[in-house]
C-alpha cells in the first residue's frame, strides 16, 4: 500500500472523534467533552492522536489583581496582542485558540522551545509596566502567577479552544462569539486571517472544504453555547 505524502491533509476518521462534531452526530459525547472544559476533568476515554502529548499544549489562564480589569481601552487589548505575537515569533510557540476579556486572559498554546514560564513572561511583565505607567497604577496588576493545565487528549484540544472562544458569550458581553473582537473565534469560524492564530492541528479534520469546515466550527459553538 502506498503511503501518503507527508504533507497531505490527514481527515479524521469518522468512526472515531470527528461524531462529536457532526450535527445530527453524538451531540451527548462533545457535551460531556464541553462540561469537562468547564469542570477542569479530564477524560482518559478520549480518542488520542499524537499531536498533543508530544508537543505539551496547555490551557494558559491569567487574571487581573483581585479580578479587576486589565484592558480598560482597544488601546491595552492591542497591546497585549502585540506582545503575545512578538513572544509567539522570539519563542516558536504555537497558539491554537485565545480569548482576551476585560480582566482575565485565556489561552490554548504550545510554548515552544524555552518553556512556558519564559514566554508568559515575556508577555506579562510588559504590560503590566505598560498598564501601571499609563493609569498611574502603584501595586500587582495580574493575580499572582498564571495558570496552567496541560491538555492531553486531541477531543480535549477542540472543545477546550471551544470553550475558550464562548467566554464572552458567558459573560454576557456579546450576544454571539464572532461579536467579540478579542478571540481566535473568527479564525476559526469565518476565515478571517490572525497573525496570533496558528491553526488547531485538528481543523482540518472537520471538514475537506475550507466553507465547510468554518460551516461546521459555527455548528459545533452552537451546541455547547449553554455549557
Amino acid at each position: 500500500m502506498e503511503a501518503e505524502p507527508a504533507d497531505a491533509p490527514v481527515f479524521l476518521d469518522p468512526g472515531s472523534w470527528t461524531r462529536y462534531l457532526v450535527p445530527g452526530g453524538h451531540v451527548d459525547g462533545l457535551a460531556r467533552f464541553a462540561r469537562g472544559v468547564v469542570r477542569g476533568r479530564r477524560y482518559a476515554q478520549a480518542p488520542r492522536q499524537d499531536i498533543v502529548k508530544a508537543d505539551h499544549v496547555y490551557h494558559v489562564i491569567v487574571r487581573g489583581n483581585n479580578k479587576a480589569a486589565v484592558f480598560l481601552d482597544e488601546h491595552d487589548y492591542g497591546r497585549y496582542s502585540e506582545l503575545l505575537l512578538d513572544a509567539k515569533r522570539r519563542f516558536g510557540a504555537s497558539l491554537f485558540h485565545f480569548v482576551l476579556m476585560p480582566n482575565h486572559v485565556h489561552l490554548i498554546i504550545r510554548p515552544g522551545h524555552q518553556g512556558l514560564s519564559a514566554l508568559m513572561h515575556a508577555v506579562q511583565l510588559p504590560f503590566a509596566k505598560h498598564f501601571c505607567r499609563k493609569y498611574h497604577h502603584v501595586g500587582h496588576v495580574w493575580q499572582g502567577r498564571f495558570k496552567s493545565l496541560a491538555i492531553e487528549s486531541d477531543a480535549y484540544l477542540l472543545a477546550c479552544g471551544n470553550y475558550v472562544e464562548m467566554n464572552p458569550v458567558r459573560a454576557s458581553i456579546a450576544t454571539k462569539p464572532e461579536d467579540w473582537p478579542h478571540s481566535s473565534y473568527r479564525a476559526y469560524a469565518f476565515g478571517q486571517p490572525l497573525a496570533l492564530v496558528d491553526q488547531d492541528p485538528l481543523y482540518e479534520g472537520i471538514a475537506a472544504l475550507p466553507e465547510d469546515r468554518q460551516r461546521r466550527y459555527r455548528e459545533l459553538l452552537v451546541i455547547t453555547r449553554s455549557f
